[in-house]
């Protein structure tokens, strides 16, 4: 204990001791803040990777469907014109919003996936398509499908 006359030692002694307290008590929680932040960021890429797949194979499956139906298959420019023996024709095509489109001449809009890129097509032998899907976030992705009418 000191004595009674060193009253300021004591006051300045709690005075680091609070200055100490407070420095840790900020490095803990900026370091909490960084790993929160860290962890936010991580979660946010796994939910859009998850939905990217998503997006893909909801793409394989409705694009498999329409070209197994199609008799005829042509491209204009980066659009892909699928024609089925009833007459229905499906036109995909990616806007400037990178959202994959699928029209039905006489009607019928959809929006397939967001953040596609690009979707390119290439007739090979027999009546089969290889198809390539590139997302925005650099994904790839190949698929083929044959049309029945080959």
């Amino acid at each position: 204990m000191l004595p009674a006359k060193y009253p300021d030692a004591i006051l300045a002694f709690s005075l680091i001791e609070t200055m100490i307290g407070f420095s840790i008590g900020t490095l803990a929680v900026t370091l909490a803040s960084a790993l929160f932040f860290q962890v936010h960021m991580f979660l946010h890429k796994q939910e859009e990777l998850v939905e990217d797949m998503a997006a893909v194979d909801g793409i394989h499956r409705v694009l498999t469907q329409d070209i197994h139906a199609a008799t005829t298959c042509s491209t204009l420019g980066s659009n892909l014109l699928l024609d089925e023996l009833n007459g229905t024709q499906y036109t995909y095509y990616v806007n400037r919003e990178h959202e994959l489109i699928r029209y039905r001449t006489g009607g019928g809009t959809a929006v397939l996936a967001l953040h596609v890129q690009s979707l390119q097509m290439k007739m090979e032998g027999g009546g089969i398509l290889a198809c390539q899907l590139t997302l925005t976030s650099g994904e790839r992705d190949w698929f083929v499908a044959r049309m029945s009418g080959t």
